[in-house]
């Protein structure tokens, strides 16, 4: 067993290690990142970079899972018989904005998606970890349906819709054009909104 001490300071390094190689991917892309700036970034040598991580490519695939790491549990809350499912709703896409909107969280997927476009075989590993990313919303529409709340429908496809009408205002524009996030209750008006129109289409009369 590895003492707690040097179990911690294993898992700072780590963490060193991913920060540097998001910086050095946000910088220079997949192609142009060199292993030895990335540790000479995180403020460690080559050789222990290569025993939290193999390779490039190893790095690369920890920054798509920590992205849908991130993602997933954004918007995830337990269903609860006894709340309005328009509040429920609204607390997890509140809390998703919050997550989605962040500098972080930017930096990753502006990073995944020019790799995207430019890598066969880091856009067939990036679709493949994404599949069932709004697992969370899915999963509270589902209860949801089977509670009666809501009509039946394929919760993944709700959860996709309800996503897209609040990324539309709250994520794209910022991350293609680098636009400022809405006011506050301009961000509420519009989380709003977007329960109501799911609602209005879905919910049991």
């Amino acid at each position: 067993m590895i003492p707690s001490a040097k179990l911690k300071l294993r898992d700072r390094k780590q963490a060193d290690i991913l920060a540097a190689a998001i910086e050095e991917f946000r910088e220079t892309g997949f192609a142009g990142a060199r292993i030895n700036r990335i540790a000479e970034r995180a403020h460690v040598s080559k050789r222990t970079l290569y025993k939290h991580y193999e390779s490039k490519e190893a790095l690369f695939y920890a920054i798509i899972d920590l992205t849908i790491a991130e993602h997933q549990t954004a918007g995830r809350i337990v269903y609860d018989a006894g709340v309005p499912i328009e509040v429920q709703l609204k607390a997890a896409l509140e809390a998703y904005f919050t997550k989605i909107s962040s500098d972080a969280y930017m930096t990753l997927s502006r990073i995944l998606v020019a790799e995207f476009l430019k890598d066969g075989e880091i856009s067939d590993a990036i679709l493949e970890r994404f599949e069932g990313h709004n697992r969370g919303f899915a999963d509270l529409i589902g209860a949801a349906i089977a509670d009666g709340r809501l009509v039946p429908v394929d919760p993944d496809y709700a959860a996709t819709q309800l996503v897209a009408l609040v990324k539309a205002f709250l994520f794209w524009p910022k991350f293609l054009m680098g636009e400022p996030l809405p006011a506050p209750e301009k961000v509420e008006a519009i989380i709003d909104d977007s329960i109501a129109m799911f609602l209005k289409h879905y919910a049991r009369d």
